[in-house]
């Protein structure tokens, strides 16, 4: 009823931030959306506004349309402002990323799931999951059989996650794709590391 009454006063803000809350809290995200979006288009100077942000992309997360999810978290990156949000922001990207990714290897659609993958160590490099990105993203290009693609995709495992526990498989896989392209000594180089 407030909001009806005084649809372009400040403290209606407050009243969507609330009200997106509510529906949030119960899991209607379309409902919750209606509202955060509603605050987020009129009141741009609201103190709610990048609450409204935040949980505008957590509801679209939970609705699981990663693909709005992502631009929205990269707003919320751009906009800067809470660092807590930022944080949020940077996960659920990455997250989004790997799981539009996940579909698209589902589907079959080899090439556009190993970019995907590929996209989230791109996007977000210190993401905790970011070497198994770009692990399942040389599988789905090694399932292509785009060889030289998986190469250079293991090889930034090699260079930058010496840890990760997908290490050793990535070169292994690397050695056994420079076989693919012929290119044997690199392979023997390949399978030495892996050795050593």
């Amino acid at each position: 009823n407030y909001i009806k009454l005084f649809p372009h006063e400040l403290p209606t803000s407050e009243r969507l931030a609330q009200a997106g809350a509510l529906y949030y809290n119960k899991n209607d995200f379309t409902q919750a959306l209606k509202y955060f979006k509603t605050l987020l288009k009129h009141f741009a100077e609201s103190p709610d506004y990048e609450y409204a942000h935040y949980l505008t992309m957590e509801s679209y997360f939970g609705k699981l349309d990663y693909k709005s999810c992502e631009i929205v978290a990269k707003r919320i990156r751009l906009l800067g402002g809470n660092r807590e949000f930022i944080e949020k922001a940077e996960q659920r990207l990455a997250e989004s990323i790997f799981l539009q990714a996940e579909g698209l290897a589902n589907a079959e659609q080899h090439t556009r799931a190993g970019e995907e993958y590929r996209r989230v160590y791109e996007e977000v490099p210190k993401a905790e999951f970011a070497d198994l990105a770009l692990f399942n993203a040389g599988l789905e290009f090694d399932k292509a059989r785009e060889f030289s693609r998986a190469v250079e995709t293991y090889t930034i495992i090699k260079e930058k996650f010496e840890t990760s526990p997908h290490y050793l498989s990535a070169l292994n896989n690397m050695a056994y794709d420079y076989g693919e392209l012929q290119d044997y000594l690199n392979a023997a180089i390949t399978f030495e590391l892996a050795a050593d």
